[in-house]
């Protein structure tokens, strides 16, 4: 029977042109370290008055899931 490890990682990025070549980037980064995706999702934002008024996200937070298989 196989055997995986799993880790969960949050990753912050900013809010620019480059948003998405910066996800690839660290997505291939850790596919290099020998670890396969499994999910990703958009970290939840807490509002405040401020949120509500301007739109003052300049950051958004990824949650990515990986797993890898374990050699025993």
């Amino acid at each position: 029977m196989k055997k995986f490890e799993y880790k969960l990682i949050t990753h912050s990025f900013n809010i620019d042109n480059n948003l998405s070549s910066n996800m690839i980037k660290m997505f291939d980064e850790e596919g290099a370290k020998g670890w396969e995706l499994v999910q990703w999702q958009v970290g939840e934002e807490q509002f405040n008055v401020s949120s509500l008024l301007h739109n003052t996200k300049s950051i958004t937070k990824i949650i990515t899931t990986w797993k890898r298989e374990v050699n025993k």
